[in-house]
């Protein structure tokens, strides 16, 4: 698990829609919840960004529906087994495909691979991180379709961190094209991208909506359907009326309760993935009076965590232990959370004299939900709660763009948690992860936490990594960085009639080229 700058992101502001062309098998109409910044991938911020992007750019390794890895630009995924990761952990190796072109025709080389590491690594380019990329020393083409990357030290989820389908993953750009400009800032390629992937943008009008026409040449076959239109609508509710009354065929990261709304909708599907994310009530560990561990075990204990999923999530969802989801094999199912306690909560925050702020994100539903009923909670055991509901980008944008979450200027804060397939979380509880260096906004710095880290990160044993991984999960349930409400992830609704959706757990989009529709 890894960045949460990404995830905080996941929430939209309000917008409407208008009455656009009938369904047509040749044309799918998305309506998604956030207009990007950039369509230029390694701009990405967000989880609807990186949707889009999919569309039209690929990765070395991406993951199937069962969240396997599966070769994307690569030709296979480095091993231990196969070579492609050396006995020490320290070379990782990729073959690339070799019937490759960018959609402008040019070849797709390593050239491009080792271009795209550089533009991450440049302090000129707003990326969303650089987690597992810094660990790389120097990276070698010894030819055009081998690119060889040298590490300072073993890092284990490197296959899945760099270039592959993390939280929010960074894509392979054209070096042809950028390769003269000394960033990626303001260029013309934003707007007008070039990529490997399946459907190229060939209209955009901001505010209102994209055009993708498919790439017959993708080198994992010409996508099935011919035309995308993905229009703009972050209000939920909008979405939901243009699903039901056919303006458009498929909406993503939908809410629990649009999810519960259009359930039993005869013409609709519902899909709620098996992703990584956790919902919590984090708590800023750095300022009083939540810098006493003894302050946050007491409010953990004043929060219902049962109730709040069963009243937000409609059903979707679970009650949480710490960070890693279930299906994760750092997920210990022997843990147990602070227990729901409002009198000993009571006794333990009796010298709790000032209020406290909790940030939400204004207009959305699971985060208005949840911060309502824990001003109520809490209300009960006597700590006054004041709710500020913020936009998207002011909640959780970097501290440089006035990012609250980022710069510490906060109590209490709503806040989704996503991970990548691999489980790793030291961006998001290390020491060294407090920002502006990393996503660890709770700001709690547990040197036994770290060592663990430090251990999971560098282990080639499986066996040593699990362990240390269940070590952290246990101290953050002892240091309560946070309440860990449930986990759940926003669905996506659609039309019967499309057909090969099937989320990765981080990428609704994935497998595009492969949906069809009747």
């Amino acid at each position: 698990m890894k960045r949460t700058g990404v995830a905080l992101l996941l929430f939209a502001l309000l917008a409407a829609g208008c009455a656009r062309p009938s369904a047509s098998p040749s044309t799918l109409r998305i309506a998604v919840r956030n207009e990007p910044a950039s369509f230029d991938p390694l701009l990405a911020q967000t989880p609807y960004d990186n949707d889009l992007a999919a569309l039209a750019f690929d990765l070395l390794v991406t993951n199937d529906a069962q969240g396997h890895p599966t070769p994307d630009l690569a030709a296979e995924v480095p091993t231990l087994a196969n070579g492609g990761i050396s006995a020490d952990g320290r070379t990782v190796t990729y073959h690339l495909r070799r019937n490759v072109r960018w959609q402008d025709g040019a070849p797709f080389t390593s050239a491009d691979v080792a271009f795209s590491f550089h533009a991450v690594m440049n302090p000129r380019n707003p990326v969303a991180e650089r987690r597992g990329y810094d660990d790389v020393t120097s990276v070698a083409t010894p030819d055009a379709f081998t690119v060889v990357f040298h590490l300072k030290e073993p890092f284990a989820p490197f296959v899945e961190t760099v270039f592959g389908e993390n939280d929010a993953p960074l894509r392979i750009v054209p070096a042809h094209l950028l390769a003269r400009y000394p960033d990626l800032v303001h260029r013309s390629f934003d707007a007008a991208p070039i990529g490997t992937g399946p459907y190229r943008l060939v209209k955009y009008v901001r505010g209102d909506e994209a055009e993708y026409a498919a790439n017959d040449d993708y080198f994992l076959g010409k996508p099935r359907i011919a035309r995308i239109v993905v229009r703009f609508v972050p209000d939920d509710t909008t979405r939901a009326t243009e699903l039901r009354t056919g303006e458009a065929d498929f909406a993503d990261y939908v809410s629990f309760a649009t999810m519960h709304a259009l359930a039993d909708v005869p013409n609709l599907r519902v899909l709620a993935p098996s992703a990584p994310i956790v919902y919590e009530l984090a708590m800023n560990a750095a300022r009083k009076p939540l810098d006493d561990v003894r302050v946050r075990r007491a409010l953990a204990q004043a929060i219902d965590r049962a109730a709040i999923a069963r009243t937000t999530t409609y059903g979707f969802g679970t009650v949480a232990t710490a960070d890693a989801y279930p299906h994760s094999p750092a997920y210990d199912p022997a843990l147990r959370a602070q227990p729901y306690d409002p009198a000993a909560a009571k006794r333990g925050l009796g010298a709790l004299r000032r209020p406290l702020e909790l940030l939400a994100v204004a207009g959305n539903p699971t985060s208005s939900s949840i911060a309502v009923q824990v001003q109520a909670m809490l209300a009960a055991v006597g700590v006054r709660v004041n709710v500020r509901a913020v936009s998207p980008m002011l909640f959780g944008a970097p501290e440089a763009m006035g990012g609250l979450l980022a710069s510490g200027t906060f109590d209490l804060a709503v806040m989704p948690y996503v991970g990548g397939q691999d489980p790793d979380n030291s961006a998001r509880f290390a020491c060294a992860a407090i920002p502006p260096e990393g996503q660890n906004m709770e700001r709690l710095c547990d040197p036994r936490i770290d060592a663990a880290e430090r251990v999971q990160l560098r282990s080639a044993d499986p066996r040593a990594r699990i362990a240390a991984l269940r070590t952290i999960e246990r101290l953050l349930i002892e240091d309560v960085p946070g309440v860990f409400l449930f986990y759940g992830a926003p669905g996506d609704a659609f039309v019967k009639r499309l057909h090969g959706v099937a989320p990765n757990g981080t990428t609704q989009t994935w497998n595009a080229y492969r949906w069809t529709l009747d």
